[in-house]
């Protein structure tokens, strides 16, 4: 039986609600978009907090900057923005927006409702990488995706953990492209390094594909022949 993500996170008591056959993860809105490499916009909506409590109203879009004013763990990660990291966005009381390191805003102390998340790629300001998001999908933008492997064989599994790239207990799928320059080119995916689940083939084209995560495992492993092309994320199903 497919169960929807919105089956997974339904909030439980609170008055009010829309049902969630109407928006996953009781949440109105609250979108956010690429803006520029240090810069996100955020949508109206409505949602309740982290503990099911409290309803958080925001009632217009607002543009949204990457720094130290709305980064609650700035002190915590060094007051700096920072390159190759994850970078949480949460909806807060009164309508506010603020990014946390931590996926549960342990270092906000306003309620709050996780939304979504951005990636910073690895220039000295550690820009943002660009993205497309709506509803609970979100989808990389720049070169294909986010890098898993650049060229590394193996006939046998290796692990690539994701805990760098992903907030991965918010993350039910991840869809994933390959490129390769010539002749054939298998990639073989596992979520416990035994058994295959997804095998992609490559012949000078793009493929691809969509991966079911499991949040307990936060790997993948691969078998990659030949050295030439690459395997990224390209996308993700969030658990809004």
């Amino acid at each position: 039986m497919t169960q929807k993500v919105s089956d997974l996170f339904q909030c439980g008591g609170a008055a009010g609600l829309v049902p969630n056959d109407i928006l996953t993860g009781n949440i109105i809105g609250l979108e956010y978009s690429y803006s520029t490499a240090s810069q996100i916009g955020v949508g109206k909506g409505t949602c309740y907090d982290s503990l099911n409590a409290t309803k958080i109203v925001k009632n217009g879009d607002t543009t949204v900057d990457l720094i130290e004013a709305n980064i609650a763990s700035w002190a915590v990660d060094g007051s700096a923005v920072l390159i190759n990291t994850i970078y949480n966005i949460f909806v807060i009381e009164g309508g506010g927006i603020k990014f946390d390191t931590d996926v549960e805003g342990a270092n906000i102390a306003e309620k709050k409702r996780w939304i979504g998340f951005v990636l910073t790629d690895d220039t000295g300001s550690g820009g943002i990488i660009e993205f497309k998001q709506s509803g609970d999908s979100l989808t990389f933008t720049t070169v294909d995706g986010v890098l898993i492997n650049s060229g590394i064989t193996s006939t046998s599994f290796v692990e690539y953990s994701l805990l760098s790239l992903l907030p991965t207990v918010r993350c039910e799928t991840i869809g994933y492209t390959t490129k390769h320059t010539s002749n054939q080119r298998v990639i073989i995916f596992s979520l416990d390094g035994v058994d295959e689940i997804l095998v992609g083939e490559v012949s000078g084209i793009s493929v691809w594909g969509s991966l079911l995560y499991l949040s307990a495992t936060p790997s993948v492993w691969l078998k990659v022949e030949e050295s030439t092309g690459s395997v990224k994320i390209s996308a993700v199903t969030l658990k809004r």
